[in-house]
């Protein structure tokens, strides 16, 4: 996914500054990060992904291998 970034001083909803970067995506999504104090529309998302990444890590379910397996010829 490519996006232009833009410097359209829109306030940062974390911190108020306007030193921000308005990111325009193809896909017709928008995102705002800050850069005084890092803050990123998006976070909640990645925030999300990273959880759900986590979550199938420390799965504790047993995968089950069927017993009629033959080994492949090449």
């Amino acid at each position: 996914m490519d996006a232009e970034g833009f410097k359209e001083g829109i306030p940062c909803p974390n911190c108020g500054s306007k030193q921000t970067v308005t990111f325009y995506f193809a896909e017709g999504f928008t995102e705002l990060e800050c850069e005084s104090c890092y803050f990123q529309s998006d976070w909640k998302d990645a925030a999300r992904l990273q959880q759900d990444l986590g979550d199938l890590l420390t799965s504790d379910a047993t995968i089950k291998i069927p017993g009629n397996i033959r080994p492949l010829k090449a």
